[in-house]
């Protein structure tokens, strides 16, 4: 592996800030596209912006699907129609289909490259695979491997999901495709980061990477993720709410995301007595008619489509946020924006313990509760040790100072102006031997 041994994360800020440079250089390689990609929008886009207002000269190269490039071109100018922080330089590439698409791709980002150093801080295996090719080796273009989950073991999760049709060659291959190029990309980087000190573990003894050498940075929420208890009592009357416990679920309904287990625990809450209402942030429509349906017809649901600007007010508003994800290694070894988001936004966090990282942090900091789901006996709360209507009237006693300290305290760690400040000095470190 062509890289030095690297200080974790939290010994980063301190060994290397002396040495940042204001004006390092990076380029954010992304191989999802941003066309219907939230995600790639905040975490790429969203630090791009970040580490342009820390004086680190930042441009990002997005390989966009060739039938979406035109959706992609647009919502970038909406984007920075919106934001004038989003008006750096930014590189909309055509990505060709195919198990060889990542290769292709490799060569068109080798010939956009300007002279070095910079480093090419790459999301995901297959950018990191394809920066690989680009600079055939080039000590002038350290590769940054940020990788955001365990790749190889989620294609081969959902291609065996689906509808009782034998899917294990499809599967195989994909999979096969997946180890190779992740193979590749840990081989290829001068540096490594990832979403969790799960995930650090598990690429560690895959790969035989000394666990030192691979930082930790959670997915960063936008520095809009902050709780302003104006702003609560604003939304929370613009809703209407008669005293009930707001709890709210943000993000994807597919079946990954388990909204049957959405389902699942407030109707549990309903069965006890529990007064609560479920708050929906979601683009899927029909998704959120579908859970509502299933709902209790007493539990309030307020079901928005909302756009980006609008969700930190919601997530102020409401009472504590939803992570009911399942035990699948994709989950165990995951960071989810959505906790990134909650939590800065000074939310308690009700969990299953399937996400370890998000567990570990609810925990420790005792702001929050982590639930589980046993077959004969229902739901019930795990951490701390209490009965469910115990758990939420804790919750419900959560006044807006502990909401003001939840949201400084993770802000430290999990919104891009603090998160961007650690990426600036893993920059200069991979820098120096250029």
């Amino acid at each position: 592996m062509n890289t030095r041994s690297m200080p974790q994360t939290e010994s980063v800020v301190g060994a290397a800030g002396e040495r940042a440079s204001a004006h390092a250089k990076v380029t954010l390689v992304a191989y999802e596209g941003i066309a219907n990609n939230d995600v790639v929008k905040g975490q790429v886009l969203g630090l791009g912006a970040c580490l342009n207002s820390l004086d680190v000269d930042a441009e990002a190269i997005i390989f966009e699907r060739a039938d979406r490039l035109g959706v992609g071109r647009t919502t970038l100018g909406v984007l920075r129609e919106a934001d004038a922080r989003f008006r750096y330089p930014v590189s909309l590439l055509p990505r060709l289909p195919g198990r060889f698409g990542p290769s292709a791709a490799g060569w068109v980002l080798g010939n956009r490259l300007d002279p070095g150093p910079r480093v090419l801080h790459c999301r995901g295996a297959k950018s990191s695979y394809l920066a690989h090719i680009a600079t055939s080796g080039s000590s002038n273009y350290p590769i940054l491997a940020d990788f955001r989950g365990a790749e190889p073991e989620e294609e081969l999760d959902l291609q065996l999901r689906g509808n009782g049709e034998d899917r294990r060659m499809v599967a195989a291959r994909r999979v096969a495709d997946l180890e190779r190029i992740e193979s590749a990309a840990v081989a290829g980087a001068k540096g490594i980061c990832c979403v969790s000190a799960a995930l650090a573990d598990h690429l560690s003894e895959k790969h035989l990477i000394p666990r030192a050498k691979i930082d930790v940075v959670h997915c960063g929420a936008d520095p809009s993720f902050e709780f302003n208890s104006e702003l609560r009592r604003r939304v929370r009357g613009e809703l209407h709410l008669n005293g009930e416990l707001v709890l709210c679920h943000l993000g994807g309904l597919g079946s990954v995301h388990r909204p049957d287990r959405v389902v699942s625990f407030i109707s549990a809450l309903h069965k006890i007595g529990a007064d609560v209402a479920l708050l929906l942030l979601s683009r899927d429509l029909d998704a959120m008619e579908l859970v509502k349906a299933q709902l209790p017809s007493s539990v309030r649901v307020f079901a928005k489509s909302a756009e980006a600007a609008q969700i930190p007010g919601y997530l102020c508003a409401a009472d504590a946020g939803l992570l009911m994800l399942d035990e699948a290694l994709r989950n165990a070894v995951s960071f989810p924006v959505k906790f990134s988001e909650y939590s800065c936004c000074g939310l308690p966090v009700i969990a299953t313990g399937a996400s370890r990282d998000p567990a570990r942090y609810i925990e420790a900091s005792g702001f929050g509760m982590i639930v589980d789901e046993a077959e004969q006996l229902g739901w019930r709360a795990t951490v701390p040790a209490e009965s469910l209507t115990q758990g939420i009237e804790r919750l419900r006693k959560v006044s807006s100072s502990q909401r003001e300290a939840q949201s400084t305290a993770a802000a430290e760690i999990m919104r891009f102006d603090h998160t961007a400040s650690t990426l600036r000095d893993i920059y200069s470190i991979l820098l120096e031997d250029a």
